[in-house]
């Protein structure tokens, strides 16, 4: 590793862990960096660290579901043209022998074609995921479930109302991506989820439902917007912070922003944390202890043709369910997702993968499992006699709150007292939440005084937009 890249994981490790790291001390600390020490050069594609701009790291790997009201939100605005996609691939899932051999990868059948064409379901099983596929597209069976069944566990509604195995529901639980296990997963949280996921398949391509950015996950949408934002006539700046929200008077707010400099406006909106506006507590419903990794392989087994026709996948889903592994005697009590990106997104090299995991536990404990299902998965995708090297990891922990949306959720026609809109924390979802979506609406709503035209943009002079990049 160069003297450059050390100098700077040491700057990040360091800035996140004092409460001086932008994404906002409150929310993400105790982070640490794990490296492999690198000398002399490989003759192997990948098989060391590159320069450090040859990365593009996502804080918020998130998939995008293609029915997601992001989507065509990004295409009203225009802004769709400086963004590319590319497709969610197989699903995995990590199943344990029960005689205690070493676990293989099962790609999780996700449709009813998949379903039919997975020869270790048996007739009986295959009927009764049919039945309960069924179900989930039937809008008046859907909404009677959730009226009447939403508050148990997905675990006892899956075993009571449609008899499905308890060795088959992991396949059924990781589609909704719940970082709980389903015995404590309520299924009105389950049921939209598998709904989202089953509905989403098709819509851009065969076999496949969901989208990443490239160039970086959200991150690049949020880039993207500022620059929109700035050709159209808006002013934005950057990790500022403010130091202080004094009272409105002649119906502005003077602040004064983290440099020192003030501004003044009508309307402020944010975090709680971020206006300081109010002294009430957010409650918190738990821990992620979440990492990112650099690995020294495509790892090419986990990225199979999705279907004839459809485009080659970038990003995976890699799910280890709860009791899937065992150190010192436990097993993991909660699942572990890992989002596997290729080199196609840009994040990377070329023979290289980035790992984006996560666990819902705390630092030491979901450190542990981390690793685990890493070295797990790369035991698992490496070919005879391969042994993949994790070149850096960055390991994290990060609050989660309660999911709920901003407080001011009433008739936008209703203006906010003192003219403040306040926004629910981040979502700790591994897909986009689209309630993120409908606060940044509600927030221009109030603002503009409009009911429509939200995001809505005509389009510019060729090379206008370009020109200002």
């Amino acid at each position: 590793m160069g003297e450059e890249r050390k100098q700077r994981c040491a700057r990040f490790n360091y800035s996140i862990n004092s409460g001086s790291f932008e994404l906002g001390s409150s929310e993400f600390f105790d982070a640490h960096i794990v490296s492999k020490s690198q000398t002399g050069d490989s003759i192997f594609e990948g098989s060391t660290l590159g320069f450090s701009r040859a990365y593009s790291l996502a804080l918020s790997p998130q998939i995008i579901y293609s029915k997601s009201a992001l989507l065509p939100t990004l295409v009203s605005s225009k802004v769709y043209r400086q963004l590319e996609f590319l497709a969610v691939g197989a699903w995995w899932i990590y199943e344990q022998r029960s005689d205690g051999g070493n676990g293989s990868l099962r790609k999780i059948p996700s449709s009813r074609e998949d379903v039919f064409a997975d020869k270790s379901i048996d007739l009986k099983s295959k009927r009764l995921l049919m039945r309960f596929l069924k179900f989930i597209t039937d809008p008046e069976a859907f909404s009677q479930a959730i009226e009447e069944f939403g508050d148990s566990s997905f675990e006892n509604f899956l075993s009571q109302q449609y008899n499905i195995p308890l060795q088959l529901q992991p396949i059924i639980q990781a589609l909704t991506l719940s970082p709980s296990p389903a015995a404590q997963t309520k299924t009105s949280f389950a049921l939209p989820r598998i709904l989202r996921h089953l509905s989403s398949i098709g819509t851009f391509g065969p076999g496949f439902g969901a989208v990443v950015p490239k160039w970086g996950g959200l991150a690049e949408i949020a880039q993207v917007g500022c620059r929109a934002c700035a050709v159209g006539g808006g002013v934005y700046m950057l990790g500022k912070g403010v130091q202080g929200v004094p009272s409105n008077s002649d119906d502005y707010y003077r602040l004064m922003l983290g440099n020192a400099e003030r501004v003044k406006t009508k309307w402020k909106t944010g975090l709680r944390e971020d206006l300081q506006s109010s002294t009430e507590s957010v409650p918190e419903t738990g821990l992620f202890t979440r990492s990112i990794s650099i690995v020294a392989s495509d790892l090419a087994i986990l990225f199979p043709p999705i279907a004839d026709g459809a485009p080659p996948s970038a990003c995976t889903v890699v799910v280890f369910p709860p009791s899937s592994l065992q150190q010192g005697g436990s097993m993991n009590s909660t699942p572990v997702y890992i989002m596997v990106h290729s080199s196609e997104t840009g994040e990377c090299p070329a023979g290289q993968s980035i790992l984006y995991a996560s666990i819902r536990a705390v630092a030491d404990e979901g450190k542990q499992w981390l690793e685990m299902a890493m070295a797990t998965l790369l035991s698992t995708s490496a070919k005879d006699g391969e042994e993949i090297d994790m070149l850096w990891s960055l390991f994290y922990s990060q609050k989660a709150w309660t999911n709920e949306e901003s407080s001011y959720s009433e008739d936008p026609a209703s203006e906010p007292p003192d003219k403040t809109v306040l926004l629910s924390n981040p979502s700790t979802d591994l897909a986009f939440n689209d309630s993120v979506l409908r606060e940044v609406r509600r927030a221009w709503q109030h603002i503009t005084g409009n009911e429509s035209g939200f995001m809505e943009f005509e389009d510019r002079e060729v090379g206008e937009y370009d020109d200002a990049s």
